[in-house]
């Protein structure tokens, strides 16, 4: 009679249980509450019913009865993968209001499921969006193992761009390029990275490569300019350096930086003349202008 008995409340709960989870995926809360409710009092401890109505109420906004549930779920044995799900759902929550805790709920996930695709991918994005591109990295190293996604890919070549880890962040680089549809700018990103790791022949190269693809890419015009620059080819500095001008000739700073080029060449008159547009322009913003007029006058005495 006992046994019949809990055979009976135990299909009972499993067919509202059901129920509460459809109403719930047809966005009809109020009602999943309900069905989760007629569960609970027949069993307390039912972890579907406890889910799905914790789920509910975060989805109407209910945070403190959401958290309440929530916390139940935790204080409650189960196995690993519905232990760590429900970690997620509760970190989620935390994230949600604003409660960095969050961070610290994801961990303890990890020590239960270091593979948690998940919770590697929320605590590599949070740590990103605070520019701590060190704690990013370990993170997306991680999520990079377990899934070898592009997107994770190109977030560790940031990371290590901006902490200057220059030929593995172009290594990442090149890894995408190999795998995906070429674009301008993954050849001017890796060749960025090039060129600050000390590599400036493939930066070049890079760089030709994203005009070849997008013939207005000014900043690979100006990259290139640069490193004509730097490697005294003047003539080759001034063209790339026109070029830019020629496709964004509102962009003051170019013109002080062609100004360079011709001051090598010891055109002066040139260098003047792109002097004053610099001005013009509103260079004076981030320049001492009595400085560069008293230039403009020497160079055109």
């Amino acid at each position: 009679m006992l046994r019949t008995v809990i055979l009976t409340l135990a299909l009972s709960s499993l067919i509202l249980a059901k129920t509460g989870e459809e109403y719930f995926k047809e966005k009809k809360f109020e009602k999943a509450i309900e069905e989760s409710n007629k569960i609970l009092k027949l069993n307390p401890k039912d972890f579907r019913a406890l889910r799905v109505r914790a789920k509910s109420y975060r989805a109407l906004g209910d945070y403190k009865n959401s958290n309440l549930d929530y916390l139940k779920l935790l204080q409650m044995d189960s196995d690993k993968e519905q232990g760590v799900s429900f970690l997620v759902e509760r970190g989620a929550y935390l994230k949600s209001v604003g409660d960095t805790s969050f961070v610290d709920l994801y961990k303890k996930g990890l020590e239960i499921d270091g593979g948690n695709i998940d919770i590697l991918n929320q605590l590599s994005t949070y740590y990103l969006s605070k520019k701590d591109y060190s704690r990013s990295l370990k993170y997306l190293d991680r999520e990079y193992e377990e899934n070898s996604s592009l997107k994770v890919m190109a977030k560790i070549a940031k990371c290590n761009f901006m902490l200057k880890n220059y030929d593995r962040s172009a290594e990442s680089y090149t890894i995408i390029l190999d795998n995906s549809k070429k674009s301008a700018d993954l050849f001017y990103n890796r060749g960025l990275s090039y060129f600050y790791g000390k590599h400036n022949s493939y930066a070049y190269n890079d760089f030709l490569e994203a005009i070849n693809i997008d013939p207005n890419y000014v900043k690979a015009y100006n990259s290139l300019a640069k490193i004509d620059l730097l490697e005294k080819r003047f003539d080759d500095s001034i063209k790339h350096y026109s070029k830019s001008i020629d496709i964004d000739p509102n962009n003051f700073d170019t013109y002080y930086k062609r100004s360079k080029a011709y001051l090598y060449k010891k055109q002066l008159k040139k260098a003047a003349s792109d002097l004053k547009r610099y001005l013009k322009l509103g260079g004076k913003s981030i320049k001492n202008p009595k400085k560069i007029q008293d230039l403009i006058d020497q160079l055109n005495a």
